[in-house]
């Protein structure tokens, strides 16, 4: 959901009897492919603004690197800025609404027989914070925010090549996940930094 549908290539289920190439894992897989961005030269994109949130999308070559494409997209909400005001003078007592943002950026060359490489940087946010003014009697303690923030970011570096019926896709990643939660005096703090790769090579042996 934090991708732009614009930027998908694919979104693949599969309920069960899955390949093992998605690995030792249990139940369904949803398997969603970026597309590359466009390389006929010139500069697509959108802007979108409701209610909820804004977005923009904008790709084509990069300027001065001859041979490289890039996508770029970003969504911001402000429903904060406008719900939490209504709400408290509602009564609701609720000074802050739910905020997210999520960030796409990819840049890609074809070097025609020697492969494509793609760098990509992606990441989300989301956050929600309630202020409890008059906490319950016999919880004291509970007084003050709830709140739940979770985020995460990406850095990837992809490489991939074709030799007739012969694949090959090599993949390296640094990412950060973040999980906070607050109650009052209490909170969960859990912070992951991981390092991933991934190398595949597949070959068609038949029809």
């Amino acid at each position: 959901s934090v991708v732009p549908t614009e930027m998908l290539e694919k979104i693949d289920f599969y309920p069960g009897n899955f390949s093992t190439q998605y690995g030792r894992v249990l139940g369904g897989i949803v398997d969603a492919g970026i597309r590359a961005p466009k390389d006929d030269g010139g500069y697509h994109g959108l802007v979108q603004i409701d209610l909820i949130d804004a977005r923009a999308l904008l790709e084509g070559p990069i300027p001065l690197l001859e041979g490289w494409t890039f996508a770029a997209a970003g969504r911001r909400s402000y429903v904060d800025a406008w719900l939490g005001p209504v709400l408290e003078q509602a009564g609701a007592g609720v000074t802050q609404a739910p905020v997210y943002y999520d960030y796409q950026f990819l840049a890609q060359r074809d070097f025609k027989e020697a492969g494509r490489l793609r760098a990509a940087l992606f990441g989300s946010d989301d956050a929600l914070e309630i202020i409890l003014k008059e906490p319950a009697p016999n919880e004291p303690a509970l007084a003050g925010n709830v709140g739940l923030h979770t985020a995460f970011k990406r850095a990837q570096l992809r490489y991939e090549n074709e030799w007739g019926d012969t694949r090959l896709r090599a993949l390296a990643a640094l990412g950060q996940d973040n999980i906070d939660f607050g109650l009052g005096a209490f909170y969960f703090l859990l912070d992951v930094k991981s390092i991933s790769s991934r190398l595949e090579l597949s070959h068609k042996l038949s029809k």
